[in-house]
């Protein structure tokens, strides 16, 4: 065996120095096990630990939401179709939901209704959210910050 290729002990395969990632620490500069063998643990070990890596990925998003909240838009910019077939998916399982909120904002932009812009439970001025207790009730609506709407279904779980 040359020195530009070595045997994966996963897999006992003679591959190039190429198919195995960059390990500075090892004498050779690169990791024991190839590439493909190094994905398919991964994957393993995600469908094993899948609680673990959830609330692992959880608490990194509570952590960073300014990180997070980034990264959904690019991932929503770069994947339009994705994003549009989940709506439709949601409007199909949600429809006294969807319908719910499409008559509350079609009447805030017709007129009909107006937006207030103070939250009626902290009385905070800004970006005011409408809570629905009962979906059949499009019209009859709590109007609260973010935050307040937050705290208000956390409470319910």
């Amino acid at each position: 065996m040359d020195k530009s290729s070595k045997t994966c002990p996963k897999c006992n395969i003679d591959k190039l120095l190429e198919e195995f990632h960059k390990a500075t620490a090892s004498k050779d500069g690169r990791q024991c096990w190839c590439k493909e063998c190094t994905r398919q643990y991964g994957k393993e070990w995600d469908k094993e630990h899948s609680e673990q890596r959830n609330a692992d990925h959880k608490r990194y998003r509570e952590a960073h939401p300014e990180n997070s909240r980034a990264a959904s838009k690019r991932w929503q910019k770069a994947h339009p179709e994705q994003c549009a077939e989940q709506a439709k998916l949601y409007r199909e399982r949600q429809p006294t939901k969807s319908r719910a909120r499409d008559k509350l904002k079609y009447a805030v932009k017709s007129g009909r209704m107006s937006r207030p812009t103070i939250c009626t439970r902290c009385s905070k001025i800004g970006a005011i959210q409408a809570h629905h207790e009962d979906y059949d009730k499009p019209f009859e609506v709590e109007w609260m910050c973010k935050p307040c709407h937050i705290l208000h279904h956390k409470g319910r779980a």
